[in-house]
């Protein structure tokens, strides 16, 4: 029974992903996409939140760039443990195995796995310490977690469940860090300032 619902959700995975790369292209979009796309890297994840705490958080932009720097290693570490526990193929691959022709567009992929995205992990690290420190902008940064997901799987490099499993697996984990080790790490050093008082008291 889990197996045949396992089965039937890859095989909904895959028909998705055929939909989205063969029916809807845009050669106006496109390079925006491709744009989108590598903006969603590491690398872009990492220059976009640094900009925004730095810019945005004047007076604890020290410790929010710690969270979140720290946040994101954690994802990078789990999304090698992911890669390395699923070998999933990507789209090319494995449609490519099959004999059915699909569209590669942008630049080089990051190795053979497909799940999860790395891009998706990242993002989705982003979306939660930015909805963190700047509640109001949440709406737009769930939108520019939209936008790197789908970019993934137009330029072809992931399926459907690869985005969004990345993606809900680094804002997982930036929220359980959030919610339990940072808060930890504050009320003991909190504790400590109660327990050793300043000298000009």
């Amino acid at each position: 029974m889990l197996r045949e619902y396992f089965r039937e959700t890859i095989l909904l995975d895959q028909r998705i992903f055929l939909w989205i790369n063969q029916k809807i292209l845009c050669p106006f979009v496109s390079p925006l996409l491709i744009l989108i796309t590598e903006l969603g890297s590491g690398v872009g994840t990492l220059l976009i939140g640094t900009v925004f705490l730095l810019v945005g958080r004047q007076n604890d932009w020290k410790e929010a760039l710690k969270k979140f720097y720290f946040s994101l290693a954690s994802a990078g570490v789990l999304a090698l443990i992911l890669k390395k526990f699923f070998h999933r193929l990507r789209p090319v691959t494995y449609f490519h195995n099959l004999k059915v022709p699909v569209r590669w567009i942008g630049l080089g992929l990051d190795g053979p796995s497909s799940f999860p995205s790395g891009h998706s992990l990242a993002t989705g690290v982003l979306v939660f310490v930015l909805s963190y420190y700047f509640p109001r902008g949440r709406i737009f940064f769930w939108l520019w977690g939209l936008l790197v997901m789908f970019s993934r799987v137009y330029i072809g490099a992931h399926f459907p469940l690869d985005v969004l499993g990345g993606f809900f697996s680094g804002f997982g984990l930036t929220w359980l860090l959030f919610s339990f080790i940072f808060r930890r790490q504050q009320n003991v050093f909190r504790d400590r300032q109660n327990t050793f008082p300043r000298h000009d008291e």
